[in-house]
């Protein structure tokens, strides 16, 4: 194991330590934020460790399902029609998965009580899961597949939004970050968690969460597959933990 390794699991360890420590007060509400500092920790770690444990990708795999389906690459057939303002409004609605999922943590913590703790536990469940499929079926996405770099309908970031998202997803992403889709994944839950703690909420995210699906596809980061596993992991998780709460409708948001 290599220093960065155990330095890693260390800080994770740790994180997860302080979790168990007491589950009342303002110390308990503080830590239900810690796992963003661990899974942040673990996302960048993966995007070293897994290429020092594999070289496999599973790029041609994904492509292999979307070609199956749909005759080619998803991104590709849809690419024609992602220009001009269609390309600033996905990446626009890309910016705001962050927002978005930021949103669905407040509420979740002005609710208290079980909706908090299943909100808390479903999401971070979510990327636990997205992050061993990270690690068992890496893949670049179709933007960098090498592949498909001769045949790829590419995109050019003209407008502020596009070139200011372009550079962060480029900059940011790890590198095997593609399936499942943890922006479909966790934008569902959101969206559906507040379907069942406030149907106002739901009305309000429910053009922006179908828009960051969709921008998955249409600016090329993800095949198919990955959308629809996210999308699985999302609806599986939500019924576990948090559809059985079923808050009344008429409740505060």
């Amino acid at each position: 194991m290599a220093p960065i390794d155990l330095t890693g699991v260390c800080l994770i360890a740790g994180l997860l330590w302080t979790m168990a420590k007491g589950k009342t007060g303002g110390w308990f509400h503080a830590r239900l934020w810690f796992p963003f500092l661990g899974f942040n920790l673990t996302y960048n770690w993966l995007g070293s460790a897994i290429p020092r444990l594999t070289t496999w990708r599973g790029d041609a795999w994904l492509l292999s399902m979307d070609r199956a389906l749909f005759g080619d690459c998803l991104s590709f057939k849809v690419a024609p029609w992602i220009n001009g303002g269609v390309y600033e409004l996905l990446s626009g609605a890309y910016l705001l998965f962050f927002p978005l999922f930021i949103t669905g943590f407040i509420v979740a913590a002005r609710r208290g009580g079980r909706a908090r703790i299943a909100f808390f536990s479903g999401f971070f469940l979510i990327y636990a899961i997205g992050f061993a499929g990270y690690a068992l079926c890496p893949a670049a996405g179709p933007f960098r597949y090498d592949a498909l770099a001769g045949e790829m309908h590419a995109l050019h970031p003209h407008g502020f939004i596009s070139r200011l998202n372009d550079s962060i997803v480029r900059t940011g992403c790890n590198g095997v970050d593609v399936f499942p889709s943890l922006h479909t994944a966790a934008t569902l839950f959101v969206l559906l968690s507040a379907l069942t703690l406030s149907r106002r909420l739901f009305a309000v995210l429910l053009v922006p969460a179908c828009l960051i699906v969709a921008a998955t596809i249409g600016l090329q980061y993800h095949y198919a597959a990955d959308v629809a596993a996210g999308a699985v992991l999302s609806v599986v998780v939500w019924w576990w933990l948090v559809r059985p709460l079923r808050i009344p409708t008429h409740s505060p948001p």
